[in-house]
């Protein structure tokens, strides 16, 4: 079963009742029964309602309907209930604003044994309810009746409700014998007149889109809660509005206000437009409407003249390069307010390229701003000359503003090309012995000291027969102007038969990227040449017979080899007279000795191979017969007896070593 909650007390109540059964609020909210909108009870009316119920006397005679909200008599406070009854003949009255009484008949019984005068009032009532008090004066067991009168006080509004009164019937003898019995009492309700009013009722405003006015709702006459939702409406479709709030919440007889923001398109500049709306309140099936008027102004805007431009220089020449600066002057000494320009440039051909140090600024008025610009286009054939003109556009997003623009010219010249002589090329040697071993190796050096400009040059190489192998270190360089560069060049080719020597003719070519220089070679692959492989054993073997001598005794009568002679122990020998004092040097001591002297004079005597003419080979094997000679003419001029001065085996295969490698390199590589 649908039940209707009380927000006050938390009663449920049968749905579509308008009071509640216990704390008599008023349910109704916009002609339907809402839990949400429960009128609380005047806290006035509360202090009337009695929270003790009498003990019913008597049946009543009216229809058990209407009293179905009653609750039975019963005796209060212990009174004798029997010696008088009260009967009333209905249990609810209504009482409206305005006065208009109401009545209700109050049958007494006197039931005691003396004759008994009684008074009839409510002690217990709200402050708005006025109750004529009645009395009577009854013979023992005689009954009567008595009017008794209840009406509004005034004409004050009464908000809508329910309450119970207790009607109370007590002798003048004895103020305990009483009977108190419950009266409904309901107000009824009054849904008043409603309207509304706008403040301020024409809404003014200038260069905005928004306005704002204040909507008053009032429900005159109203004795009850009324919510009122608020909208917008206007002949032209052309205002928006919003509400804060949106629904008014009225209390009985009061009003409430809302701001209402309008919204609509501005006039053109320079105009005025008034546009007619009509707000409306409306509450349920009811509404009231209020007129108003938006207007909106907009002040004219001041038109500035048009900017003016100019070009410094307004030609611009240069000579091979494809940009330029100029300087872009914007002048704005005529104008009275600030003025916001983009910049655009073009040429008829499509051709050049444009870069703006500001593509969009704001001018101050009255002021000349300068801004740098970059104009670009492709350089002309080398020896000619190009003119372009373009125009410098300064563009106004003010429709009313006019575009301004300025001419210029863009001459590029291109100087003749340089006509270099070809680079010189050279071999050395031209004739390249191939003996097998890695093919055989030139020179090539490409001379450039006749050009004037650097070449990017690109070596390769080709044979007749198209069996011949050319490598080249590096392939591709760069000769500076006025210099050379050199290319190693390896030459290998397909060994011939025994006994039998081969010529072969290759060419080698330089691209510059213009021209083609060639220069030709030839290769000799013989059945075999034993200088080479001469050379490289005796410089091994003397290299071999050096290291070896380095960690053999070089004195007689001295236990020590050539990494131990340090220079520590040189300096003792040659003073003591005992040599039985000599000790091997620690292990640090060893890269201080003249036996690693000669180690490194080994190890160049090897470097030496790589090199055409073997005069490293010689240089350190020079060097390595002077340490050994040196050390012992040293020791035999220094020494101070004990210790004799005579070479051994170490400094003689030392001695020999760089013999053979001296040898060894005198004999030619190819």
């Amino acid at each position: 079963m649908a039940e209707v909650v009380c927000e006050s007390c938390g009663e449920s109540n049968v749905l579509g009742a308008e009071f509640c059964s216990s704390c008599q609020a008023y349910l109704a909210w916009e002609g339907r029964a809402d839990p949400d909108r429960t009128q609380a009870v005047d806290p006035r009316v509360a202090a009337a309602v009695i929270t003790r119920m009498p003990v019913r006397t008597a049946t009543p005679t009216v229809d058990p309907a209407a009293t179905s909200l009653i609750p039975p008599q019963r005796a209060i406070g212990g009174a004798p209930a029997d010696q008088v009854g009260v009967v009333l003949d209905r249990d609810a009255v209504e009482v409206a604003a305005g006065g208009v009484p109401a009545t209700i008949t109050v049958t007494v019984d006197n039931r005691s044994d003396v004759v008994e005068g009684y008074l009839l009032d409510v002690p217990a009532r709200p402050a708005w309810l006025l109750v004529e008090p009645a009395g009577l004066r009854l013979l023992p067991g005689a009954a009567d009746s008595v009017a008794l009168v209840l009406r509004v006080a005034d004409d004050r509004l009464v908000p809508a409700q329910q309450v119970r009164v207790p009607v109370r019937v007590r002798a003048e003898s004895d103020p305990k014998i009483e009977q108190v019995v419950p009266v409904g009492v309901t107000v009824p309700t009054v849904d008043g007149v409603l309207s509304a009013r706008l403040e301020p009722q024409t809404v003014r405003v200038r260069d905005a889109a928004v306005g704002a006015t204040t909507v008053s709702v009032q429900c005159n006459g109203s004795n009850r809660p009324v919510r009122v939702a608020l909208s917008v409406a206007d002949p032209e479709l052309a205002i928006t509005a919003s509400f804060a709030p949106a629904v008014l919440d009225i209390a009985p007889g009061g009003s409430a206000s809302a701001r209402v923001e309008l919204r609509a398109a501005p006039p053109a500049s320079g105009s005025e437009v008034a546009r007619a709306f009509t707000v409306t309140a409306r509450e349920a099936d009811r509404s009231v409407d209020v007129a108003g008027s938006f207007v909106q102004a907009a002040t004219a805007t001041v038109v500035d003249p048009p900017v003016q431009l100019r070009l410094e220089p307004s030609v611009v020449r240069v000579r091979d390069v494809t940009t330029a600066d100029v300087v872009l002057q914007v002048d704005h000494r005529r104008g009275r307010q600030p003025a916001r320009i983009q910049f655009r440039a073009t040429d008829p051909e499509k051709v050049m390229g444009f870069d703006f140090q500001q593509p969009a600024m704001a001018v101050p008025a009255g002021a000349v701003v300068a801004l740098r610009m970059r104009v670009s286009a492709p350089l002309p054939e080398p020896g000619g000359e190009a003119s372009r003109t373009f125009t410098v556009t300064a563009v106004s997003p003010d429709p009313q503003v006019a575009d301004a623009g300025v001419t210029g010219t863009f001459v590029q010249l291109s100087t003749p090309p340089i006509v270099d002589p070809p680079v010189g090329l050279r071999l050395d040697p031209e004739v390249v012995q191939d003996s097998g071993f890695g093919g055989g190796r030139t020179t090539l050096t490409i001379d450039n000291r006749a050009g004037r400009l650097p070449k990017r040059v690109s070596v390769s190489g080709y044979d007749p027969e198209r069996v011949v192998r050319l490598a080249f270190q590096p392939d591709r360089l760069e000769v500076p102007s006025g210099g050379w560069a050199h290319v190693g060049v390896r030459v290998s080719s397909p060994r011939p038969e025994a006994g039998a020597e081969d010529r072969r003719p290759f060419t080698v070519a330089v691209n510059d990227g213009t021209t083609v220089v060639e220069r030709a070679g030839t290769v000799v692959h013989g059945a075999g040449d034993p200088r080479p492989a001469l050379r490289i054993g005796l410089v091994v073997l003397g290299a071999a017979l050096m290291a070896l001598g380095a960690f053999l005794p070089w004195l007689r009568g001295a236990p020590l080899t050539g990494v131990q002679w340090t220079f520590d122990q040189f300096v003792l020998a040659t003073t003591i007279d005992d040599g039985l004092v000599l000790r091997a040097p620690n292990g640090t001591a060893f890269f201080t000795s003249a036996g690693f002297l000669v180690l490194i004079l080994a190890a160049l005597v090897l470097l030496g191979l790589t090199g055409p003419k073997g005069r490293l080979i010689r240089l350190a094997a020079v060097l390595c017969v002077l340490v050994a000679v040196g050390f012992v003419v040293s020791f035999a001029i220094l020494r101070d007896g004990g210790l004799s001065a005579m070479p051994d085996l170490g400094l003689f295969a030392v001695g020999a070593g760089a013999v053979l490698a001296f040898a060894g390199s005198l004999i030619r590589r190819s």
